[in-house]
C-alpha cells in the first residue's frame, strides 16, 4: 500500500547517482543501491535517472519482474496528472494483418541482425530457395510437422506481452520450445501453456508440464553482431544482451551428469555436423536440433538444411533411434517439406512468430495459418 503519490516535478529532483529514482510503469522506486548492481549495467540506470524508465524496461522485461524483485524498492505511486505531453508517445503505425500473406510479410519492419555479415543469416534462406521439389502425388500431407522454436529476447522485437505467443501457439496445437532469456517466470508461461511446451533452461519439473530439456550447445560465447551495435538509442546499446548465463566450459561430462539427474528427455541443440551426431548417440541422449542458431554464434557456420542432408548421408541411423529436429532460414511452407524430406522429425519456426506478435494473439496464429 502507498502511503503517498509524487508528482513528475519530484521525481526529477532525485536524478543523481547517489540517489537514483526512477518511473517504471507509473511506480516510483529508489534504485541508488540496486543500480551498481543491476545484471544489465548501471549506465542503463543512470541515462533514466529521474525519469520515466517504462518503455525501455517494457522492451526487455516482464512487467511482473521488478514489482516482485523490488518490492522493497517501490516507495509511492506517480501522479499521472502531473506526465508532460513529452513524455506521451505513440505507437508506430503497422500495416493492416490482412496485408500479411506469407511469414516473410512479418519480418520486413524489423531489424534482425546475426554475427559479422550477416553471411550464415541470408544463406540460411538463399540455399532452401536453390533446392527444387520432387513432388509425389497422392500422398497423406494434413500434417507439416513444425514447431516454435526458442526466442529469448521477445521484448527487444515488439513490446506485446510474450504470454500472448504461449497462449495463441497452445490454441493452435503446437509445440513451442521456452527460452533461457524468456522475460517472464517459468510460472507464468506455464500457466498458460499447459501442455505443449519444451524447456531449454535447466530447471524444476515439478508441475509436470515440462516434457523435454533442450541443451543450447552452440553458443559458447557472445558473439560480435556488428548491426545491433550500430543501433545506439540514447547511447546504449540497440538492442540488450546478456552473457552471464553462458557457460563456455560446457562439454560432454556435463551432459552426462544432466542425464543423471533427470528422467525427462535430453537434446542437444546446434548439431552442425555429422561427428556430433554421432557423440550424441553415443552419449545416450534423445534427440538433436540441427542448427547454426541463425548464424548469430559465429559468421559462415554450415547452413542447416545441407548439415541435415550431411547427417543423412554420414549417420544415418540418427533418423530411427533420436528425434532429428532442424530450424533456421525456413520461411515458406515448401521449405518446410524440403527438411521433412531429408526426414527431419519437425521443423522450427522462430523470430517471425514474434515480429507476428506486435499484432497480438491474431498475428500469432494468423502467421501459423499462413507459414
Amino acid at each position: 500500500m502507498f502511503f503517498r503519490i509524487v508528482s513528475v516535478k519530484e521525481v526529477e529532483t532525485h536524478s543523481l547517482e547517489t540517489d537514483i529514482w526512477i518511473i517504471v510503469n507509473r511506480k516510483v522506486y529508489d534504485v541508488t543501491k540496486f543500480a551498481p548492481i543491476h545484471p544489465g549495467g548501471a549506465q542503463i540506470i543512470y541515462q533514466h535517472a529521474g525519469k520515466d524508465a517504462s518503455v525501455k524496461y517494457n522492451n526487455i522485461y516482464s512487467s511482473s519482474l521488478i514489482a516482485t524483485e523490488l518490492y522493497g524498492s517501490c516507495i509511492s505511486e506517480l501522479d499521472t496528472s502531473t506526465v508532460p505531453p513529452s513524455w506521451l508517445t505513440s505507437a508506430p503505425r503497422k500495416p493492416p494483418l490482412s496485408d500479411a500473406l506469407s511469414l516473410k510479410d512479418f519480418e520486413k519492419a524489423f531489424n534482425s541482425s546475426a554475427a559479422n555479415d550477416n553471411l550464415t543469416r541470408d544463406a540460411n534462406q538463399t540455399m532452401l530457395q536453390r533446392i527444387w521439389l520432387r513432388p509425389a502425388i497422392i500422398r497423406d500431407i494434413s500434417t507439416v510437422p513444425v514447431y516454435i522454436a526458442p526466442v529469448g529476447a521477445a521484448k527487444n522485437i515488439c513490446r506485446e506481452d510474450k504470454l500472448l505467443l504461449a497462449r495463441a501457439v497452445y490454441k493452435a496445437g503446437n509445440m513451442q520450445y521456452i527460452a533461457t532469456t524468456a522475460f517472464h517466470s517459468l510460472a507464468e508461461i506455464l500457466n498458460t501453456t499447459p501442455e505443449q511446451a519444451w524447456l531449454q533452461i535447466r530447471q524444476a519439473t515439478a508441475s509436470g508440464k515440462i516434457k523435454r530439456f533442450l541443451i543450447t550447445a552452440d553458443l559458447p560465447v557472445m558473439s560480435k553482431q556488428e548491426a545491433d551495435e550500430r543501433l545506439k538509442p540514447e547511447k546504449g546499446r540497440g538492442l540488450v544482451s546478456n552473457s552471464s548465463f553462458i557457460n563456455p566450459t560446457l562439454n560432454w561430462q556435463d551432459i552426462l551428469w544432466l542425464r543423471r539427474i533427470t528422467g525427462l528427455l535430453l537434446l542437444i541443440k546446434g548439431i552442425q555436423q555429422a561427428e556430433d551426431t554421432h557423440l550424441t548417440l553415443y552419449y545416450s541422449l534423445d534427440g538433436i536440433v540441427v542448427s547454426n542458431h541463425g548464424g548469430h554464434t559465429a559468421d559462415t557456420t554450415p547452413l542447416s538444411i545441407l548439415t541435415l542432408l550431411e547427417i543423412r548421408r554420414n549417420c544415418p541411423e540418427a533418423f530411427e533411434r533420436i528425434v532429428v529436429l532442424v530450424d533456421e532460414g525456413f520461411r515458406r511452407g515448401s521449405d518446410i517439406i524440403k527438411a521433412v524430406y531429408l526426414e527431419a522429425s519437425a521443423v522450427g519456426l522462430d523470430r517471425l512468430f514474434i515480429y507476428a506478435l506486435t499484432y497480438g494473439k491474431p498475428g500469432v496464429l494468423h502467421a501459423i495459418e499462413n507459414r
